[in-house]
């Protein structure tokens, strides 16, 4: 396995956003070749980009300007339906939190800390089985409803039976009892405790009940074309595949953003994204980052700089267990670990960045378990295994042989 460094291309001038800590801990770009990549032409583009209003060294913050975001090929999102996309595609972890909001969130490294966003607080109870969430009374949709009790009901309700990638985590079910209490308290009950905090409540965009309500027995057939949320940025237009132009919610509760719009474009090359880079056309990379191979050219180019950081996207190979034969021996599965080069391949595949990971917990987690089983490259170790288990070359042609039934292990 490997854990990938995203690279993000800034240009130097800093534009501050609302400040949002979006949970993309969550996300798993692994699945992002899900998504159709939009085709190799050049894409419609917005209309002509206003120059962002660069923040003052010091003093107060000025307003304005938009915040122009690349993407690569085969980022962009093909719908604006509620699907595992918004959670398992970079693009669509960036885009529903601007436009949605959410109960809560955690808060970024190191403290990773819960932090209210709709929910101004919330109560645990009976071991964690129960939790109860107070609400901000000042929440709006962007249509100008009120956000009450209704709305969070009906999203815990439904929307984990749209698509099981909005079900609880960490065991908790996707049909999880709900009790409204009042216009801004309702109660969350789940079939298993959550003690530390309330899991399948989080990282779930909270939907207007007014609009989603027809729709609740299949609401991915909804197209969702307005995009009607509660988040700090509308939906101005967007075009499938090629770019969502956001522009800022005076009405947030939040206080508006600095910028007055967002432009998420998908490029239909790196080569062409990174030309948008050094061209000033763009002011950053979006979270999918800028590739290996690009990182020199964009540091020699002006007014841009590449900033290394730690991403949380992995790559894995996985044993398919299901498979009967030598992959169900335990030493033979150590035997291929160890067989694995790790090093060279984070070499070669990412030009070195990426991290060598154990399981799929983060080290920087407190779940992280750092007394897991380490197997760095050992050719020796792993021959040694084989051997001992009786997997060797019975019939002199190069390849060892299934002691089970003298076919070559392939």
């Amino acid at each position: 396995m490997s854990k990938r460094r995203n690279l993000l291309a800034l240009i130097g001038t800093v534009v501050l956003l609302l400040s949002l800590a979006i949970p993309l801990a969550q996300c798993a770009p692994a699945a992002e070749e899900e998504v159709t990549p939009p085709p190799e032409e050049e894409v419609t583009p917005p209309p002509e980009e206003e120059e962002v209003t660069p923040a003052p060294e010091e003093g107060e913050i000025k307003y304005g300007g938009r915040l122009n975001v690349g993407w690569n090929p085969g980022y962009g999102l093909e719908n604006l339906r509620v699907t595992s996309a918004w959670k398992y595609t970079a693009m669509g972890c960036d885009f529903w939190p601007l436009v949605y909001d959410q109960l809560w969130i955690i808060g970024p490294p190191p403290d990773y800390k819960i932090l209210p966003r709709l929910a101004t607080s919330w109560d645990m109870e009976d071991g964690g089985k129960s939790w109860v969430f107070h609400l901000r009374h000042e929440g709006v949709f962007h249509d100008g409803v009120p956000v009450t009790a209704e709305d969070v009901a009906f999203t815990m309700k439904y929307l984990p039976k749209a698509d099981p990638a909005f079900s609880g985590t960490f065991g908790n079910d996707n049909d999880p009892e709900v009790a409204i209490i009042d216009d801004y308290t309702v109660r969350i009950t789940f079939d298993n405790p959550a003690p530390q905090k309330p899991d399948a409540a989080y990282f779930v965009p909270i939907l207007p009940k007014h609009i989603w309500e027809p729709y609740k027995d299949n609401m991915t057939a909804f197209d969702n074309a307005e995009a009607i949320g509660s988040g700090p940025f509308k939906v101005k237009e967007f075009k499938p595949a090629q770019y969502i132009w956001f522009e800022a919610n005076e009405d947030y509760w939040g206080g508006r953003p600095y910028v007055d719009e967002v432009v998420y474009k998908v490029y239909g090359s790196f080569d062409a994204l990174n030309m948008a880079m050094k061209s000033g056309e763009i002011d950053m990379i979006g979270y999918s980052g800028c590739s290996a191979l690009a990182v020199d050219e964009l540091e020699a180019a002006e007014n841009v700089k590449v900033i290394r950081s730690p991403g949380i996207g992995m790559v894995w190979l996985s044993f398919n267990l299901h498979k009967e034969g030598p992959i169900q021996d335990l030493d033979v599965r150590k035997a291929i670990m160890y067989a694995m080069d790790r090093d060279r391949m984070i070499e070669m595949v990412s030009l070195g960045y990426s991290e060598k990971a154990d399981s799929w917990i983060y080290p920087e987690l407190p779940e992280h378990n750092p007394n897991l089983p380490q197997y760095d490259f050992d050719l020796e170790k792993a021959n040694a295994l084989l051997d001992g288990a009786g997997y060797v070359d019975s019939d002199g042609d190069g390849i060892r042989n299934d002691p089970a039934t003298g076919h070559n292990m392939e």
